[in-house]
């Protein structure tokens, strides 16, 4: 059970309700889904993407401690998590002969009931076998022993996983679309060279070329700029001097 765990439906709806800890075989205590990921050497920028969701964007400016966060940060969005816990949903996907994609979608979900697994031998789990199939798949872009930036990666895996469940563009055709797919409306508007006259200006904005273009663009996930440090903190470090 520790090397291939199961999880029936009842104990995955009790999962969000169970406050109880776990205990290893190590005698140490946990609680299923928060145990760590193993940094093998530089991979932390990758396990940030996989572990907690609330620190993907944090990543972004330390870019040394975010592998870890990324792969447990998926681990953790509800939806995508209890479709890898039953290997019945998508062990039955045909990919093309000799395409290795479908390898990502195996590992992380051996990877996902590892993490959510109550007995497991100790309290934090080696994301070993998901890193390979990481720089496999993505032909060595993303590799174990050199840093990267956890949003390249998040990007790129929603992207891999999508394709390797054989996604298409209709918003149902994968568990990726279902779970992150958005839509933005986005305004646009061509204004008039500067230099001409009020009555140019008002010719021009009667054509098709200079009225409101609307597109409707989709996303998996949106980023956010982080605020730039304090440039006159105290002495301690802590309180931030007004500027």
């Amino acid at each position: 059970y520790v090397l291939n765990p199961t999880f029936s439906d009842a104990m995955i709806r009790k999962l969000d309700k169970n406050p109880k800890l776990s205990r290893a075989y190590d005698g140490t205590t946990y609680l299923p889904g928060i145990v760590g990921l193993n940094n093998i050497k530089a991979n932390d920028y990758c396990n940030v993407v996989l572990q907690a969701p609330a620190t993907i964007l944090l990543c972004h400016a330390n870019k040394g401690t975010c592998l870890y966060e990324a792969l447990t940060s998926l681990s953790h969005v509800g939806p995508l998590r209890n479709y890898f816990l039953k290997e019945d949903n998508y062990k039955h996907i045909k990919r093309p002969p000799g395409d290795i994609s479908f390898l990502l979608v195996q590992r992380f979900g051996e990877l996902i009931r590892k993490l959510w697994n109550p007995c497991n031998f100790k309290a934090h789990v080696s994301p070993h076998e998901m890193l390979q199939a990481v720089v496999l798949c993505s032909k060595k872009k993303f590799q174990i022993t050199v840093q990267g930036d956890p949003i390249d990666f998040l990007s790129w895996f929603l992207n891999a996983m999508h394709s390797a469940l054989n996604g298409t563009k209709k918003l149902s055709s994968s568990i990726i679309n279902k779970t992150f797919r958005g839509k933005m409306l986005v305004y646009s508007r061509k204004f008039p060279n500067a230099e001409l006259s009020d009555a140019e200006k008002a010719k021009l904005s009667l054509e098709e070329e200079y009225q409101e273009q609307v597109a409707d663009m989709p996303w998996l996930y949106l980023t956010c700029d982080l605020p730039p440090p304090p440039l006159y903190p105290d002495e301690s470090r802590e309180n931030i001097i007004p500027q």
